[in-house]
């Protein structure tokens, strides 16, 4: 921690709430999607979103936007590489025809993605956390093969021999 950038610890309530928002992420990764003005919206974008509006809420744009640059400079190769690769997703989406289609897989299969690590990096601060993490993320791997193991025991299938589910 930079002596310029005072430690304001997680112990407040909107802090905390991102946390657990972050927890939510981790948990329900693989839970079906929400609408939102007719828009997909996954339930792990949504908890990805208020985890971040709540540590702006608590911090302050100003303290979020210092501690980004901090994140930026410890994990510089990271977000090399990162940014490369989102290069070039973002100049194969704009060469396919079907651009919507397109943004929706890239959004959901690779930017939010992104920003679920780099969140990991920002809240993952202590071994204690981290294993929090882990653990949620073992818990819904758990609680979606469990609820795929019910559907196909169900005969729950698409049209074409596909496992359906509630997406």
């Amino acid at each position: 921690q930079s002596p310029d950038l005072p430690r304001r610890p997680f112990g407040g309530v909107f802090s905390e709430a991102a946390f657990v928002w972050l927890l939510l992420t981790v948990l329900l990764f693989p839970v079906a999607h929400l609408s939102l003005f007719g828009l997909p919206v996954y339930w792990s974008e949504t908890a990805l979103g208020f985890s971040f509006l709540s540590l702006l809420m608590v911090q302050g744009w100003d303290h979020v936007r210092l501690q980004f640059i901090q994140l930026l400079k410890s994990e510089r190769v990271f977000f090399f590489y990162t940014t490369l690769f989102l290069t070039g997703i973002v100049i194969a989406t704009l060469s396919n025809p079907q651009t919507l289609s397109g943004w929706g897989a890239v959004k959901s299969f690779y930017i939010v993605p992104v920003f679920f690590l780099i969140a990991i990096l920002w809240f993952g601060n202590t071994k204690e956390r981290l294993e929090l993490f882990a653990l949620a993320w073992l818990f819904g791997i758990g609680a979606a093969s469990v609820a795929s193991l019910i559907a196909a025991f169900s005969g729950w299938f698409l049209f074409d021999g596909r496992l359906a589910g509630t997406y």
